[in-house]
């Protein structure tokens, strides 16, 4: 499979012209590429916990403390994408194993699951943090 593809090949295989891909990559994709990451390169800040310390609770009462976080495009073809200077927030923290995040339009909320917690949670700008689904779709103990 190939590391990566032009805005040409993108394109061609999404049938679209590559001037709306371009739109479509900036204003949809970069606010979830940023949040993804925040996630991909500070996981410490989600996963840690204090010895013997509670998960969190289900509805966050308030907002995480401020963590500086930095950008390192490490392929020059990533900056076609990312925004270097983009402005990096944690917007949860308490979770032992955080996966996602997946931004839904629609309804404006970004969705990722705790993995051992076996919970989907959402957070959006209005309502912060809450739990979307509970239990997650975990299967309990899967034979590998």
């Amino acid at each position: 499979m190939k590391d990566s593809f032009t805005y040409q090949e993108a394109a061609e295989y999404l049938g679209v012209p590559v001037p709306t891909l371009r739109k479509w990559v900036r204003r949809k994709w970069l606010p979830v590429i940023a949040v993804w990451a925040a996630l991909a390169i500070s996981p410490q800040v989600f996963s840690c916990q204090k010895e013997g310390e509670a998960p969190a609770d289900e509805k966050a009462e308030e907002p995480p403390a401020k963590v500086s976080c930095v950008i390192e495009i490490h392929d020059p073809a990533a900056e076609g994408f990312l925004d270097r200077s983009a402005d990096l927030e944690v917007l949860a923290e308490g979770f032992e194993i955080a996966e996602g995040p997946v931004w839904v339009t629609s309804r404006e909320m970004l969705l990722f699951s705790d993995v051992r917690g076996n919970k989907i949670h959402s957070w959006s700008p209005k309502e912060g943090r809450s739990v979307f689904l509970s239990p997650g779709g975990h299967t309990g103990s899967v034979p590998f």
